[in-house]
């Protein structure tokens, strides 16, 4: 089959310019970054399509060393220390209830959540109503600032940027742990 084209007199104007020689150096076009296998297994284990990509909601560099800086590199609950350990950054108020990533609303414990027998896993699952008369957690209707921590099992203390201020415990701390 012969082809002919649509204007046999005239010739084919290009829209754009050939490249020469000269300009297609090596590695000068698109980039290949994954194996076509990779991809596949890369889009197998993606999010579902629509799906939001999840949040850093924690704090910043910056502001988990000057709390642990403040906290002496030790967990405030129990007194151990933490170099070389799993810790966390306990939220008081926690995030979902509108605490922020504050040097007042974050204290050092060790372990994390599903760390078993940590300090962290005792306030988030274990103990909580003890862990919330110890102010470890805030309660509903009380202001973060009104309720201070019993550090090491001791004595009660709010968290500050500095340091901590030795406090009073809160009326309702007082008749929680005569209730239990």
């Amino acid at each position: 089959m012969r082809h002919t084209p649509l204007n046999p007199g005239k010739p084919i104007e290009r829209r754009t310019e050939l490249k020469r020689r000269t300009e297609l150096k090596r590695g000068a076009g698109p980039k290949r970054t994954a194996t076509p296998t990779a991809c596949k297994a890369a889009n197998a284990t993606a999010a579902p399509k629509g799906a939001k990509a999840p949040r850093n909601t924690g704090p910043t560099k910056k502001m988990r060393d000057a709390v642990l800086e403040r906290d002496e590199h030790t967990c405030q609950r129990c007194g151990r220390g933490i170099h070389g350990q799993p810790y966390s950054l306990q939220h008081l108020l926690p995030r979902g209830r509108g605490g922020k990533n504050t040097m007042r609303n974050l204290v050092t414990v060790c372990g994390s959540a599903t760390t078993p027998g940590s300090c962290h896993d005792f306030i988030e699952h274990q103990q909580r109503r003890q862990a919330t008369w110890e102010g470890w957690l805030v309660p509903n209707g009380i202001n973060a600032d009104d309720w201070p921590v019993k550090r090491f099992g001791r004595q009660y203390a709010k968290p500050g940027v500095n340091g901590w201020v030795p406090a009073k415990q809160h009326p309702l701390q007082a008749e929680m742990e005569l209730a239990a």
